[in-house]
């Protein structure tokens, strides 16, 4: 039974941890938090049970869907599933709702019937459509989403109102620096192919409850083992293979190794070993967003018009309604990319927040208390350099694995590509996982 080694317990590790268990490897997974999930899971506040910043899903993510279909898990319980809609608050409120039609019908039609933009800019939107899609989605070479949409002839109010918001959600990256070609992979994987892969999926529960809990009871019952609060500082390698990875006070060795933490941490682990693998450079060279949730909590339920909504000229980019979660008195607001707000402190940056919101909903009262959490390498630039510099799972060296929404995958940095990076890894360590994937 060969042993495997995992470096981190995120969404990726655990993916990763998973496929192999099933696959029969005896892994032991290795994690510096005092729980799994990573970046992703839940948190206690107020005694509240939070998210460690707001995450929604979509109907396209399909290895997140078939992992929990394969664990027993009820979708439908487990998320609020309802068709996509985008309502857009600025000058004037931007409506877009899809029906339930056959994709890429459903876009068609939402576009159509769209509230509050002129007729000459839906042509102009339908128009882009239907010649990206001629081109199978693919470009000839990589560019802006802001110079793809110019070269569209797409407005700036369209620009501004409803491809910026969409791209900003997928990507984490401002129009000006994320990929043209990644985006066009977005909006081909949840308009182009089955109705429900445009569905909104949005946790009813917390996200240690959607996923994390549920592998690490899978893995704990299934023989691995994994082991809290040891953060590995350094690897050992010998014969061109990693033998062991060591923390402060434990050594661990295993037939295979795989990181599952960020790129900046995998570099940081392997600058020592740097002439061993070209690894090294390729993970020092990514840049990174921040993601910044701020939680308010009211004295009395808060009812937003839709649980999302997005905000045009305001500080934060999503406000979300927690309602769906069984907390009608909380709303949370999302800040997707790094910029001038990270110079405020955490109560200014909540005052600022908060009076815009109730300058759009006049009727919201101060709320009882307020949480911001800032995760500033949330996630990785998404910019159009990107590919270059995304590395595949297998190293240089043998038995050393790397595993993360990073890899080259085609999709962002999403829940969806972590899961489906460590499937991946784990499929080119061990063929046999392929098959209880």
């Amino acid at each position: 039974m060969p042993s495997t080694i995992i470096v981190g317990a995120g969404w990726a590790g655990l993916s990763c941890a998973y496929a192999l268990t099933k696959a029969g490897h005896q892994v032991t997974l290795i994690d510096a938090a005092p729980q799994v999930g990573g970046r992703a899971r839940g948190v206690c506040l107020q005694e509240l049970l939070l998210d460690n910043g707001q995450h929604i899903c979509i109907g396209a993510y399909h290895t997140l869907r078939q992992l929990l279909a394969e664990l027993g898990l009820d979708e439908t319980k487990l998320f609020k599933i309802l068709n996509m809609e985008l309502i857009v608050y600025s000058d004037r409120k931007i409506h877009l709702k899809l029906p339930k039609l056959p994709a890429p019908f459903n876009l068609l039609s939402g576009i159509c019937t769209a509230r509050q933009i002129p007729w000459l800019e839906k042509y102009k939107i339908l128009k882009f459509c239907y010649r990206v899609h001629k081109l199978n989605f693919v470009l000839e070479h990589d560019y802006t989403v802001l110079e793809l949409m110019r070269d569209y002839h797409q407005s700036d109010f369209i620009i501004k109102h409803l491809w910026e918001p969409i791209a900003l959600a997928a990507m984490t990256t401002p129009i000006n620096q994320a990929s043209a070609q990644i985006f066009l992979n977005i909006l081909k994987s949840v308009f182009c192919h089955r109705q429900k892969d445009s569905n909104w999926y949005l946790p009813a529960t917390d996200l240690s409850t959607l996923l994390p809990k549920h592998l690490e009871n899978y893995l704990l019952t299934n023989g691995a083992q994994i082991v809290y609060g040891h953060t590995i500082k350094q690897s050992h390698y010998a014969d061109n293979k990693c033998s062991a990875v060591s923390s402060k006070t434990m050594r661990w060795q295993a037939d295979n190794f795989v990181l599952a933490i960020p790129p900046w941490q995998a570099a940081k682990l392997l600058e020592p070993h740097a002439e061993l693998t070209a690894t090294h450079s390729a993970l020092s060279n990514f840049e990174y967003q921040a993601i910044t949730t701020i939680y308010f909590a009211f004295s009395e339920p808060v009812k937003l018009e839709y649980p999302m909504l997005s905000l045009i000229n305001s500080t934060c980019h999503w406000i979300f309604d927690r309602a769906l979660v069984g907390q009608a008195n909380v709303i949370s607001a999302v800040i997707s990319g790094s910029g001038p707000h990270q110079q405020l402190t955490q109560a200014e940056l909540a005052a600022q927040v908060l009076k815009e919101i109730q300058t759009l909903f006049p009727k919201l009262k101060s709320p009882i208390w307020q949480q911001v959490i800032q995760e500033k390498r949330a996630a990785f630039s998404c910019n159009t350099e990107i590919q270059k510099h995304r590395p595949q799972s297998k190293t240089t060296i043998s038995n050393l694995w790397l595993t993360g929404d990073y890899l080259q995958n085609g999709l962002p940095a999403t829940l969806e590509g972590a899961l489906l990076s460590g499937r991946t890894t784990a499929q080119n360590i061990s063929p046999r996982s392929n098959h209880n994937c």
